[in-house]
């Protein structure tokens, strides 16, 4: 994968948080479940904590992340390896076909879906959940009880 190429599959996998949906086509989607299925949970470890360094260079959340220089190009040294074994050997008939028939942009897709799925067992795991569990103490229930029974819907908790 050229660097220019590389760049663009990174850009787009970082907005697997809060991209919407692009149209995806058959070989495209062919690649995502093939990403999906040959990565095993570490390497969605890897994919998720390079996307969490990349977007700690935030200047909002860059003060919230002490990771080194070191650390950053380990992570990224580590997803773009991973990012190859994916494109280039196991998923290396679905790469060809989306690129032929879809072109360049069929792989980002790819990985902004993979993303979304790597960010999936992130956030099920039980310490996530007790984390985004506090979030509770900033709310006022009552005001979302309210907000629910005007819109008529049924606030369970």
């Amino acid at each position: 994968m050229n660097v220019r190429l590389a760049g663009a599959v990174a850009a787009l996998g970082l907005s697997a948080v809060a991209a919407t949906s692009a149209n995806a086509g058959v070989y495209g989607d062919d690649l995502s479940k093939c990403l999906v299925e040959s990565a095993g949970p570490k390497d969605q470890a890897v994919f998720v904590a390079w996307m969490f360094s990349a977007m700690s260079h935030h200047p909002d959340v860059a003060r919230y992340s002490n990771l080194t220089d070191a650390q950053r190009k380990a992570m990224a040294v580590e997803a773009g390896s991973l990012m190859q074994r994916l494109l280039v050997k196991d998923c290396r008939q679905q790469s060809m076909k989306a690129l032929k028939f879809e072109g360049g942009a069929a792989l980002p897709e790819s990985f902004r879906l993979f993303g979304e799925f790597a960010m999936q067992g992130l956030m099920n795991h039980p310490s996530v959940s007790e984390g985004m569990a506090n979030l509770e103490g900033g709310v006022d229930q009552k005001a979302f009880d309210a907000l629910f029974a005007e819109a008529g819907v049924s606030a369970s908790r």
